[in-house]
């Protein structure tokens, strides 16, 4: 076997996610090297300038500079064009309605997305996230569609939720639950084709290679969900800074990815 062989394999990939693992659970050491990179939270504030005119605050402010890699106020216009194609929804009276964002809430392990779900309501944003329960399979065996396996060999179906960003009590980590448990009968489950109106979708990763290429968890959630995503989409990893790399493993399914948000910045992709 080459090594080009070798990198698209499923196996090393693997051991790429476990490699990246273990450097989450390092830096969770006190007084390790990466400790204080975790300590930093996610620079939200470079979105506004990333996005342009496509973000803008209740006063309708924009800003538009240009660079690579978005700080604070600064720009990467590029962005903006990719998702505000999209276009605005419109609602009854003329009004536009809210835009729609695609988020997640974070794991322990992952960089914490609070202050950018809290960002994104403050900026007029409705914001979903995956709202998951594990499914049964078909009676012919088969998988039901917009479902996805876990590595375990279970099913779990691809839906989201509107999450209220600007109540931190709504920010818990979303649980799997059974179809038939009591918290998923009190919740308002959205199907999957629910992402085709967002215009902008962020999703985790295990780390991001500089040409757009995203390692996720291995499992296809999302490279499933995503199938549902309007092409206009503005799509944004968020990882830690140290899990941006010069390359990764991919294959023909993985979808590439248009920039990249850390504690240090936003940076464009080539997929932009």
């Amino acid at each position: 076997m080459s090594i080009a062989d070798e990198m698209t394999t499923p196996r090393f990939k693997q051991r790429l996610r476990k490699w990246f693992r273990t450097m989450r659970i390092e830096s969770e050491k006190p007084g390790s090297r990466l400790a204080a990179q975790r300590a930093e939270e996610l620079d939200v504030s470079a979105l506004e300038g990333m996005f342009g005119e496509l973000i803008s605050d209740a006063s309708g402010s924009n800003t538009s500079h240009g660079s690579n890699t978005s700080h604070g106020s600064g720009d990467s216009n590029g962005m903006a064009g990719s998702a505000a194609s999209a276009g605005s929804a419109g609602s009854a009276g003329g009004q536009p309605s809210k835009p729609l964002a695609a988020a997640f809430v974070s794991a322990p392990d992952e960089p914490n997305t609070q202050p950018l779900l809290a960002w994104l309501a403050a900026h007029g944003w409705r914001v979903i996230v995956p709202a998951m329960r594990y499914a049964q399979p078909l009676p012919n065996g088969d998988a039901p569609a917009d479902t996805a396996p876990t590595r375990s060999g279970k099913l779990l179906t691809i839906e989201w939720r509107n999450i209220d960003a600007s109540h931190g009590d709504d920010m818990h980590s979303s649980a799997v639950v059974d179809k038939d448990s009591p918290s998923s009968q009190s919740t308002e489950y959205l199907p999957a084709s629910a992402l085709a109106d967002a215009r902008v979708i962020f999703v985790p990763a295990v780390a991001m290679d500089k040409q757009g290429h995203r390692l996720g968890h291995g499992a296809g959630w999302y490279d499933r969900a995503l199938t549902h995503r309007s092409p206009d989409a503005a799509l944004i990893a968020i990882v830690w800074p140290w899990e941006i790399v010069e390359a990764l493993p991919n294959d023909t399914f993985d979808v590439p990815i248009d920039a990249v948000l850390t504690s240090h910045g936003v940076m464009r992709l080539p997929a932009l």
